[in-house]
C-alpha cells in the first residue's frame, strides 16, 4: 500500500497493483498496466500518448468500465482521476480478487517496467 505522502493533502489512500488491462480513447483502445489504484484514482502505464484533461473509460477487474480524466504525465505514466468515485469497500473487494489472480501480492511488480 502507498502512504497518502506528498503535496497534496487528503489524498486518497492508493494501492500498488500490476494488473493489465485497457482504456477506451478516442483513439482507440489500448493496452495498459495499471500501477496503482484508489477509489478516487489510477496510475496507469501506457505506451498511447493522452492529453491532460482527455477522458478515457479505463476497464477495472471487478470494477468494470469507469471514466477517468488524466490529470497528469510523466513519460508513459499516467495519473487518472475517476469521474465518479466508488465505495472503497468496493475498491478493497476488487484488489483482493486482482491479488488472487494474481497468485499472492498484486503490487509485487509495482517497481518493474511493463
Amino acid at each position: 500500500m502507498l502512504c497518502p505522502q506528498g503535496p497534496y493533502e487528503k489524498r486518497a489512500i492508493r494501492v500498488a497493483v500490476a494488473v493489465p488491462s485497457h482504456v477506451h480513447a478516442l483513439s482507440g483502445t489500448h493496452d495498459v498496466t495499471i500501477r496503482n489504484l484508489s477509489h478516487e484514482g489510477a496510475c496507469i502505464l501506457c505506451a498511447a500518448h493522452f492529453a491532460i484533461d482527455q477522458r478515457l473509460k479505463l476497464a477495472i477487474p471487478e470494477l468494470g468500465d469507469v471514466v477517468a480524466t488524466v490529470r497528469w504525465s510523466k513519460q508513459r505514466e499516467y495519473g487518472l482521476a475517476f469521474v465518479e468515485t466508488f465505495r472503497f469497500e468496493a475498491m478493497a473487494r476488487a484488489v483482493r480478487v486482482m491479488q488472487q489472480q494474481a497468485g499472492g501480492d498484486a503490487g509485487e511488480n509495482y517497481g518493474e517496467d511493463a
